[in-house]
């Protein structure tokens, strides 16, 4: 049986996205985090108002570059991998892309993308998620991801 992993990204603006943080959590329990540094004049607002002021928890998240950034992902997808192809859950289709330019191209053949589709079900199941944990903020990789593998595992 395939490996679940989900997917979350937080990027500068919807035009012209690029990668700010990248959160996966598998359904086994492992967890990557990691961000990239990046000019508050190339964010949105929203980005600068409410993601930015959530980077920098974890010093060790950091990556100095993309090349970095690759090597850490690709380490620990493999890390993680078992016999079975990972299913990698996004709810939004411009995670998936900021992934797979992540890990590069192209993606590793045991990294299959699956898009969230029962949405409706999906927001219902995120409301509760946020409901238990409120120490966790929306609009971070990681805590988003969690959130998105919760809604999607009480199916």
């Amino acid at each position: 049986m395939d490996m679940i992993i989900a997917l979350d990204t937080e990027f500068t603006a919807f035009h012209n996205p690029r990668l700010i943080s990248i959160g996966l959590v598998a359904e086994t329990g492992e967890e990557f985090y990691a961000e990239l540094a990046v000019p508050p004049h190339e964010c949105s607002d929203f980005v600068r108002e409410t993601v930015l002021p959530l980077l920098g928890q974890d010093p060790l998240a950091v990556c100095q570059d993309d090349y970095e950034l690759r090597t850490r992902l690709l380490t620990w997808l493999r890390i993680i991998r078992g016999r079975e192809p990972m299913q990698i859950v996004f709810d939004f289709t411009t995670d998936w892309a900021l992934f797979a330019a992540a890990v590069g191209t192209p993606v590793p053949d045991f990294c299959i993308p699956r898009p969230l589709r029962d949405v409706e079900q999906h927001e219902l199941l995120l409301y509760d998620f946020w409901r238990r944990n409120p120490e966790l903020h929306e609009h971070h990789a990681l805590h988003d991801a969690r959130g998105l593998l919760y809604s999607i595992r009480l199916r």
